[in-house]
């Protein structure tokens, strides 16, 4: 990933530019009462490119990575129909990190239905607990999200954020 950003980022002619990529992987279920009211799992690549020219800031979002270089001439024309000033920068060293994220237990590796029965299990805890209880929501859901980020200074980051929850509402 790295050598593809910094391929795009060598196209731009602005002052300053930057890209950002987003890859999230995620899956939820969740109970309403006894039945299952929804279950899933999905998958979302986007980013966007943030360029500056004479003061002004140009962006392109995207969905995919093809074509890198055509979302840094659109952020870079964009950037010159606004700017009119000069750019200002501060000294600012660069960075290169890759932040991974450590894990007892990597829920990527759990499947939908062993996710969906422990889900299932607090449920019937929370509906069994009194009688005055007539339902109740329960739900987890999970997420792996990968970041990159460059910018042209020669920073380079990647980052790796895990979340997990579980939420339980029971009603009287």
């Amino acid at each position: 990933m790295r050598e593809r950003m910094e391929k795009a980022l060598h196209k731009s002619d602005a002052e300053y530019t930057e890209i950002r990529i987003e890859s999230v992987n995620s899956s939820w279920a969740n109970f309403r009462g006894e039945d299952l009211d929804n279950i899933g799992s999905s998958r979302t690549l986007g980013g966007i490119v943030r360029a500056l020219v004479k003061g002004g800031w140009g962006y392109a979002t995207f969905n995919e990575i093809s074509d890198l270089e055509t979302r840094i001439r659109e952020a870079c024309e964009s950037a010159r129909l606004v700017g009119k000033e000069k750019s200002h920068f501060a000294q600012v060293e660069s960075v290169v990190d890759e932040i991974k994220a450590t894990l007892e237990k990597d829920f990527r590796e759990i499947s939908l239905s062993e996710k969906k029965s422990v889900i299932e299990e607090y449920n019937k805890i929370i509906l069994g607990y009194h009688d005055k209880i007539e339902t109740s929501n329960v739900g987890y859901g999970d997420s792996f999200r990968k970041v990159w980020y460059a910018n042209s200074e020669g920073t380079y980051i990647e980052d790796e954020r895990p979340d997990v929850v579980v939420f339980t509402f029971r009603h009287r």
